[in-house]
């Protein structure tokens, strides 16, 4: 009769223990994984939203940077690990690069973006067209006119260039979003200038490993939403000049299904490119 309650109560334990686990979510530190080395556009997004999180959560978020293989090293990682909700990705838009550029080369995948729940996007800057300030063009059509020979330019977040605008040693010459960059009002997009198809964005989004449970990512999520609204982060996002854009659920998994489309796409198109 011992025996036999004795087995009950471990039937009864074990089908409980993941609920208590998932209700009491979460209890110890979370670690959020940036492909990146420090100092750059994703790490500089993930601190203040792990430090806003911790905040909301009251329980510890630490930003981890495991940087190589231009960002697939951490990405798949994430894409690995137990899918608990303590390990978190802060992930750029090349997350839908590194694939494409796999089957290119006919390595094998590092990660396929569906190993990952995407539970919400934090920025997406318009990348900006700049050239050096002592060239002679002064328009992206002068621009683009001579772009048969070898020319010098770079095509970044506003982030990265706007302090060398400022300083006068970059001149830009259009934006790749839908609407002109609020810190660049007299910069048109290149949509103004006739190419309807001409957007992309450096985006930062956060995701978990795919087969994390739902009331879980549900915690995650509320969490992320209540965190882009903290005044620190805020305040960090306004220093980078990073306009918040946040998406989450339904929103965030379809504007996640067309960039990864339109980037993979344009991997195809450009094809493979031997370096010496």
């Amino acid at each position: 009769m011992m025996q036999r309650l004795a087995a009950t109560m471990l039937v009864l334990v074990a089908s409980i223990g993941p609920a208590s686990a998932q209700d009491t979510y979460p209890n110890r530190p979370i670690t959020m994984v940036v492909p990146f080395p420090p100092g750059g556009v994703a790490d500089l997004t993930a601190r203040p939203v792990a430090a806003a999180m911790e905040r909301v959560l009251k329980n510890p978020v630490g930003v981890v940077n495991k940087q190589g293989a231009a960002g697939a090293v951490g990405m798949q990682s994430v894409a690995v690990a137990k899918p608990d909700g303590y390990t978190l990705l802060l992930a750029l838009s090349s997350i839908s690069i590194i694939p494409e550029a796999d089957k290119l080369f006919n390595r094998p995948p590092a990660f396929t973006v569906d190993q990952f729940a995407p539970i919400a996007l934090i920025s997406a800057d318009p990348t900006i067209l700049v050239v050096p300030a002592d060239k002679p063009w002064k328009t992206a059509k002068d621009f683009i006119e001579i772009l048969g020979g070898h020319v010098d330019a770079l095509a970044s977040g506003p982030a990265v260039v706007l302090p060398h605008i400022k300083a006068g040693k970059l001149r830009a010459l259009a934006g790749w979003g839908d609407k002109r960059v609020a810190a660049l009002p007299d910069v048109p997009t290149l949509k103004e200038l006739g190419y309807p198809d001409a957007e992309f964005y450096i985006w930062a989004g956060v995701f978990a490993p795919k087969g994390t449970a739902e009331p879980v990512l549900a915690k995650l999520r509320a969490t992320v939403r209540e965190a882009v609204n903290d005044s620190e982060f805020k305040a960090a996002m306004d220093k980078l000049e990073t306009p918040v854009t946040f998406k989450q659920g339904d929103e965030f998994q379809r504007f996640f299904d067309a960039d990864a489309k339109r980037l993979a796409e344009g991997v195809r198109r450009v094809g493979r490119v031997e370096t010496k």
